[in-house]
């Protein structure tokens, strides 16, 4: 994949710490394919797709600032000391933001994957297999960010009632992405 994101010049890995590092190919070969898209392809006569994925690909560029931070939130909420009664209620905040930012990113590149699918009919044959890996690598992103969820759902120890809302809710998000 990095070999694919270099062959537009973007091979630098601008990954944060715990960001996944298919998203961050995602966003890198994004940004190849919309300048091919402009350049290459004529598709200027589709261009709320473009556009839209021009932005998402903003979004997702912010989204790595974004998890490292609530990785740090979660991290320093663990160095509380353990008697602290301010500990666990941090702990929960953090997890909270640490599983809605993949859970963000999910959405996002689902929404790539769509854009994509709906440009190929329109697509010069050329860049049909950059399409195509392009939502290769979205579906990856799809499932890193995912598994990202579970994994800091399945950490939250829920308190209160509104905790528990909070997992059940973030699954039925991240189960209606899945479908």
């Amino acid at each position: 994949m990095v070999v694919v994101a270099g062959r537009f010049g973007l091979a630098r890995d601008r990954r944060a710490a715990g960001f996944p590092a298919p998203l961050n190919r995602v966003y890198q070969y994004q940004l190849g394919v919309i300048d091919r898209l402009h350049r290459d392809c004529g598709l200027a006569g589709d261009g709320d797709a473009v556009a839209r994925l021009a932005q998402l690909g903003e979004e997702l560029k912010a989204a790595i600032d974004a998890d490292s931070a609530s990785y740090n939130e979660v991290m320093k909420a663990y160095k509380l000391p353990k008697e602290s009664a301010e500990r666990a209620r941090a702990i929960t905040a953090g997890l909270k933001l640490a599983t809605d930012v993949p859970l963000g990113v999910a959405e996002r590149v689902a929404e790539v994957s769509r854009i994509a699918a709906g440009l190929k009919p329109i697509t010069s044959p050329g860049m049909i297999s950059d399409l195509t890996t392009g939502m290769a690598l979205a579906k990856a992103a799809l499932e890193s960010a995912l598994a990202n969820v579970e994994v800091n759902l399945e950490a939250i120890k829920p308190e209160t009632p509104e905790d528990g809302a909070f997992i059940s809710l973030t699954r039925k998000r991240a189960a209606e992405l899945k479908a």
